[in-house]
C-alpha cells in the first residue's frame, strides 16, 4: 500500500519541516514491515484570495492523487480517533488491499465541500483549530506512532 499525505500549503525550512522529516524517516523505516510500500508528502500552493479558493485548493489537492484510492479527510468536523483506532484503520485498509491510502489536509478556510463528499472518511485532531502546518505535523506523528503500535515498536504508551 502507497501512504499519501496531500496537503495545502508548501512547508519552508523550518522547525515544522524538521519534524516532518524526522518523523517521515522513522515512519519509512518501520512502515515497510507492514506492508507500507511508499510514504508521499504531495504539496499544492494556497490560494491567497478569490470567492472560489475552496474549490480551486480542492482541485488542486484531488489532481495530484491517484484515482484508485481510499480518501480520508482531515476535518474539524470529522470524527474524533485515538492513536490505536488510526493504526487499526491503516491495519484494516492494508487488510482489504487498498492500493493508495490518502489523507487530505485543506489550507487555512479548510476543504471544500467537494473534497468532503469525495472522502470515504473524516477524521479530526482534536476540538482546538490548528494551523495546516501543524497538522501535517501533528498528523505523520500519528501515522509513524499507528505503525509503531502495528509493528510492536516501544514508542506508543497507553
Amino acid at each position: 500500500m502507497r501512504l499519501i499525505i496531500s496537503a495545502i500549503g508548501l512547508l519552508k525550512k523550518g522547525p515544522e519541516s524538521e519534524l516532518v522529516a524526522d518523523y517521515l524517516k522513522r515512519l519509512r523505516g518501520q512502515a515497510k514491515q507492514i506492508g507500507i510500500s511508499h510514504i508521499d508528502i504531495l504539496e499544492a500552493k494556497e490560494r491567497t484570495s478569490g470567492d472560489d479558493k475552496k474549490n480551486l485548493e480542492a482541485e488542486l489537492l484531488i489532481s495530484q492523487i491517484p484515482s484508485n484510492r481510499k480518501l480520508i479527510a482531515l476535518d474539524e468536523h470529522g470524527r474524533h480517533i485515538t492513536s490505536r483506532e488510526l493504526a487499526n484503520l491503516v491495519q484494516k485498509n492494508l487488510d482489504q488491499g487498498v492500493q493508495n491510502l490518502c489523507f487530505v489536509i485543506g489550507g487555512a478556510d479548510g476543504l471544500s465541500e467537494i473534497v468532503l463528499e469525495l472522502a470515504e472518511d473524516k477524521i479530526c485532531l482534536g476540538k482546538m483549530t490548528w494551523p495546516h502546518q501543524l497538522v501535517r505535523v501533528m498528523l505523520i506523528e500519528q501515522l509513524w506512532r499507528g505503525v509503531s503500535i502495528l509493528t510492536n515498536h516501544p514508542y506508543h504508551r497507553d
